[in-house]
């Protein structure tokens, strides 16, 4: 994709902090020398001339998950063990700020080049049957807010307001993608995204 770098991530498979975060909560396995390692690789990259990137899959965080019931994705349409449901956070919820404030901070507290995001579609795709989110408090209010409409009570194309949803969570999905940029270029402007 035209990026020479190396990658070191600053979370786990599951979205969860490597390090003690001001923002996010760490994951269960993180210890507190992987923050002093992950410096040291960083450090020795850069005295290399490669840059470093993380990793972050947008939308999954088990440990953000767990402590902050308010964060999570609530679905329209959802199968029983889908495997995600128990780490998709929304965006719409604070934690769309503190994953903001994250990314500034990791980016500031290693040195690092940038970040890549995975799996940055609002649902999780990946899953089948493909589950259909978030009709959380968060998104219920700013869905009412920007159309004056209820959110759908069921997936149904012959519903306006469910096709009116759908194009509301493309756009609300990308006008969070620009908060997010801009406020890291805002801090930190080298950042590639």
């Amino acid at each position: 994709q035209g990026v020479d770098a190396r990658w070191l991530s600053v979370v786990n498979d599951e979205g969860s902090a490597l390090f003690k975060s001001r923002h996010l909560p760490a994951g269960a396995k993180a210890r507190p020398e992987y923050e002093g390692k992950l410096k040291e690789w960083v450090q020795l990259l850069h005295r290399k001339n490669v840059s470093v990137m993380s990793w972050y899959p947008l939308h999954l965080n088990r440990a953000a998950w767990a402590k902050h019931p308010d964060w999570r994705q609530r679905y329209l349409l959802a199968s029983p063990g889908i495997r995600c449901m128990k780490l998709t956070c929304c965006i719409n919820s604070p934690y769309g700020d503190a994953l903001i404030d994250f990314i500034i901070e990791a980016l500031q507290k290693f040195d690092l080049d940038g970040f890549w995001f995975d799996g940055s579609a609002f649902s999780p795709i990946w899953q089948l049957p493909q589950p259909v989110s978030c009709i959380c408090r968060h998104c219920r209010a700013k869905f009412k807010q920007a159309t004056g409409l209820e959110l759908p009570a069921r997936l149904d194309w012959n519903l306006p307001e469910f096709r009116r949803w759908v194009q509301w969570r493309f756009d609300m999905h990308a006008g969070y993608w620009q908060r997010l940029v801009d406020a890291v270029h805002k801090v930190v402007p080298q950042a590639a995204l």
